[in-house]
């Protein structure tokens, strides 16, 4: 089973490498409890009503076995924006990761069935369901906890997004890693709101990724600072920026894809408007999740920055 999986991601475009391990009764429950307790998941109420799930996979899914989890890479290196005067998150560069890791999902589904000739359970997620993919990930060996909250790999540094699913199969494919950050604390210094609080915590009511594209209040608001905003539209990339290992796992521009997000002021100004096309240019995109009237508010408060 192990040579097919092998083979049947390294058929997959984008997709950096996979594990597979045993159902564990428990992750990190502590620190995700404690986190949740400080309000650092900010108005999404999803994270913490699912937090017994998140936590106690076996319970969340009690009839499987085994959890197999890849890594897909960014469609951009997050470089990118160092050239962008509108900066849009490196993840959301490209099409919606949701659907790829779905098309992903339903291809091993069938494959499963074809190589067992039966039809194992199955139950696949990615970012949408009751599973902490990132803890997962790290005790599938896939990488180490970054100081940026992220999981790193030192290959592919940050910039991969992970998803898989609960099988009742049984497998066990794992390999230990060993913490790459040290004594660095770039990321820590390079957040410009404070939200990286300590290593490994992220605050999302400071964080630029929640502000600008979760959060829903007046940006009057927020209790940030506009200023810390800085150029960026959508999301925010600075703490992956500046990791050391996303020069290592840093890889080739898709330069006619980066086309349709590296706009101009007066570009995004036509095409928030009502009626401006928003919609059929950045359909299946991550962009759809902030929205039209968000990505206006935010370009407001970009423009206000440039000029200083």
């Amino acid at each position: 089973m192990l040579d097919f999986l092998h083979s049947f991601f390294d058929r997959q475009e984008r997709v950096l490498g996979w594990r597979a391990i045993p159902v564990p009764k428990q992750t990190n429950n502590t620190h995700y409890k404690n986190w949740i307790d400080q309000g650092c998941h900010a108005t999404m109420h999803y994270l913490h009503d699912s937090v017994e799930n998140r936590v106690n996979p076996a319970a969340y899914q009690p009839w499987a076995k085994s959890i197999i989890l890849f890594a897909l890479r960014y469609p951009q290196p997050v470089s990118v924006g160092k050239n962008m005067d509108y900066k849009i998150a490196s993840y959301a560069l490209g099409a919606d990761y949701h659907l790829l890791c779905r098309g992903i999902l339903a291809d091993l589904k069938v494959a499963l069935e074809r190589e067992t000739r039966d039809a194992p359970n199955f139950f696949g997620f990615n970012d949408t369901s009751a599973v902490w993919e990132r803890e997962l990930a790290y005790q599938a060996g896939m990488g180490w906890r970054g100081k940026n909250s992220m999981l790193i790999n030192k290959d592919w540094g940050t910039m991969f997004f992970i998803a898989g699913c609960f099988t009742d199969l049984i497998l066990d494919y794992t390999s230990d890693v060993e913490d790459g950050c040290g004594a660095c604390k770039k990321c820590l210094e390079a957040c410009p709101t404070g939200a990286l609080y300590e290593p490994g915590k992220v605050d999302a009511r400071k964080c630029l990724s929640y502000l600008t594209i979760e959060d829903r209040r007046k940006a009057v608001e927020r209790g940030v600072p506009l200023s810390k905003q800085g150029t960026w539209m959508f999301g925010c990339d600075l703490c992956q920026m500046v990791c050391p290992w996303n020069t290592t796992g840093d890889f080739l521009q898709d330069e006619e894809e980066l086309k349709k997000f590296n706009l101009s002021g007066s570009e995004w100004e036509s095409l928030l408007k009502k009626g401006g096309g928003f919609k059929s240019r950045f359909k299946n995109t991550a962009l759809t999740r902030a929205g039209r009237k968000k990505l206006e508010e935010n370009l407001g408060i970009v423009e206000q920055n440039r000029l200083g």
